[in-house]
């Protein structure tokens, strides 16, 4: 009825408010609550439980909101809450008032920080073999290949995480005979180093599963060999390209040089050259020579679709003695060295 309705509404209005007296007017109507904008009675009441407002629950819609919205900073316990999960104001409850909670006479505390329940003890902060067994284990790796032999791999397997949190398995054997070979501490997949820390589970897993294979950690350690033969592969990679330049020249001279200009690069520079280049690959690594010599005469005959231009005949001189050198039958003494 009418007369309810102005009783209500002189219920919301404060004590002492001049708008009381005119329930009819202008200002007693804007102090009425919007019911559009307004929240739901339920979130009231949970907002009104987070900052202990005795006798909330007695209260109207319009009173409670009212009391939030002066009293509390209303906006801010709104942020608060959805910051915040759904079970904390039952577990606060149920535990009591903390110090630094909110009262109804008092400022609001900052309603985003969690504090631990009472009666249970701070956790200490992880140690780094903890952390970092945990971090393998929260990582899966899906491959059932081996990458380095495409077999299926068995249980005796080794985790690989990656710095990006992807994770790969290689079988074990596999991996520490390609380190032992090669002397690349490094990822076959992703060319990533192997700290120290994963090449000593490395060894711990293979002793594990009884696997009789030498140690990566000692290998990386004593890592002298390994340098000898990368300054060894170093040099020959060095030598090949020398003889590649020369066996290049001399495709060049066949196709733009006169046979008396041909013949002296020939015989002045370019025979003593491969001569000298090709002896000393030989000496190192018999059957990588043996390669170059079939590479080199491919070169210089070209390809079938257009092979190489030879004007004067020179060019079956030249591969007969890229064949004699490899033979063995001409030295360099024959040409000063």
């Amino acid at each position: 009825t009418a007369a309810g309705l102005h009783r209500c509404r002189r219920a919301v209005l404060r004590p002492g408010d001049p708008r009381g007296t005119d329930p009819e007017g202008e200002d007693g109507a804007s102090a009425t609550m919007q019911t559009r904008s307004s929240p739901s009675i339920t979130t009231l009441h949970s907002l009104a439980k987070r900052v202990r407002l005795p006798g909330y629950e007695q209260l109207s819609k319009e009173a409670l909101y009212r009391r939030l919205r002066d009293g509390y900073d209303y906006q801010r316990l709104l942020r608060a809450q959805c910051r915040s999960k759904a079970t904390d104001s039952d577990e606060a409850e149920a535990a009591g008032p903390r110090p630094g909670a909110l009262k109804s006479d008092g400022p609001p505390a900052d309603l985003g920080v969690k504090r631990p329940p009472r009666g249970k003890k701070r956790s200490h902060p992880e140690s780094h073999d903890d952390a970092e067994e945990k971090r393998l284990k929260s990582c899966r790796a899906y491959n059932k290949l081996d990458p380095i032999m495409f077999t299926r791999l068995n249980k005796k397997k080794f985790k690989f995480v990656r710095p990006n949190g992807t994770a790969i398995w290689y079988d074990i054997q596999t991996l520490v005979q390609y380190i032992i070979k090669t002397g690349e501490f490094r990822e076959p997949e992703t060319r990533i180093e192997f700290s120290l820390a994963d090449l000593t589970r490395l060894d711990s897993q293979a002793r594990h599963f009884g696997l009789d294979l030498p140690s990566v950690v000692e290998a990386r350690t004593n890592s002298a060999p390994y340098e000898e033969k990368r300054a060894a592969e170093d040099a020959m990679l060095c030598l090949e390209r020398f003889c590649g330049e020369v066996v290049a020249d001399m495709q060049r001279c066949l196709e733009q040089y006169d046979p008396e200009t041909l013949e002296m690069c020939l015989v002045g520079h370019l025979f003593p050259s491969y001569s000298h280049f090709f002896k000393q690959i030989k000496d190192r690594n018999a059957e990588m020579a043996q390669q170059l010599v079939y590479h080199h005469i491919s070169f210089l005959r070209g390809p079938p679709n257009r092979p190489t231009e030879d004007p004067f005949g020179f060019l079956p001189i030249i591969l007969n003695f890229i064949m004699d050198v490899s033979r063995g039958t001409r030295s360099t003494s024959e040409f000063g060295f």
